[in-house]
């Protein structure tokens, strides 16, 4: 498919029109979907921990030596048990805010 200028998934895409196969990828996509969607709740959850959390912020400032601009460049959070019984229960329950 290089001499006909498609990506692999076009060519992918076109043989298998070619041949008659479906290869939706709809459910795949919402998938992947849900779990991004997941990921950055739990993401932004954390870093709201953290946030709040003074003494994890001091680790993370003096122990590690990590500035603001890194933390927030690699979104670190902070969690602790109760915490993760929280967000399992909002998870539970449909809730999407922090």
């Amino acid at each position: 498919m290089l001499r006909d200028g498609l990506s692999f998934p076009d060519a992918v895409n076109y043989v298998a029109n070619m041949a008659g196969v479906d290869i939706s990828t709809d459910r795949v996509v919402r998938k992947y979907e849900f779990i991004y969607e997941i990921n950055k709740y739990v993401t932004e959850f954390y870093q709201a921990q953290l946030a709040k959390t003074p003494v994890a912020l001091d680790y993370l400032h003096t122990t590690r030596g990590y500035t603001d601009d890194t933390i927030k460049k690699f979104r670190l959070g902070y969690a602790n048990t109760s915490i993760n019984k929280i967000l399992l229960e909002k998870y539970r329950t449909g809730r999407t805010s922090c």
